[in-house]
């Protein structure tokens, strides 16, 4: 309810109104309203520093990768390398034990099928001296579970071109010559 004149006195006890304190909040600006003195606010770059960390890791993930891919080539590679030198040097301690007599060396690098066929002593009757003079030793083949050896002998009388198939013994895993076609 208001009154028409002025305000009525205070009541008993209260001599005036309270003023207001000393610490108030000040009333707003002038002007067409409160406005923030930042767009955004502000922030101390972690996500910048957040999103080059993860960069970082995906980089070192990519390349980890890639070198694992090329150490697995270079793995096969090599491994397959080695079946070819290892066929090779078979095949020419064997053909260098014939060329010199050395049956006893010959028949310890052949395979266990052609040692089934005949004894040491026997093989050695059988195989002295080969007459070859000298022998070169071609790039080997792969085929199933085979590795086929092109030589070729030379004898004094002539040349002759052989196919020596190399196996793997599946107890020792070492390369045994399993027998030659012409």
């Amino acid at each position: 309810m208001t009154y028409p004149g002025p305000p009525p006195p205070p009541a008993p006890g209260y001599p005036h109104a309270p003023a207001p304190p000393p610490w108030s909040v000040p009333g707003p600006p002038p002007g067409p309203g409160l406005q923030t003195p930042f767009v955004a606010p502000p922030t101390d770059g972690t996500r910048r520093r957040r999103g080059l960390a993860i960069a970082l890791i995906l980089v070192t993930v990519f390349i980890c990768c890639i070198g694992g891919v090329a150490g697995l080539g270079g793995l096969v590679v090599l491994g397959q390398r080695a079946f070819v030198d290892e066929a090779r040097g078979v095949v020419t301690k064997y053909l260098t034990a014939l060329q010199h007599g050395d049956s006893a060396t010959a028949y310890s690098v052949m395979c266990k099928q052609l040692q089934g066929l005949e004894t040491e002593a026997e093989y050695a009757r059988g195989h002295g001296p080969s007459g070859v003079t000298s022998f070169s030793v071609g790039n080997p083949t792969i085929e199933e579970n085979i590795i086929k050896v092109p030589v070729v002998l030379h004898y004094p009388r002539g040349d002759q071109s052989e196919t020596v198939a190399v196996t793997q013994d599946g107890e020792t895993g070492e390369f045994r010559v399993c027998g030659a076609t012409d």
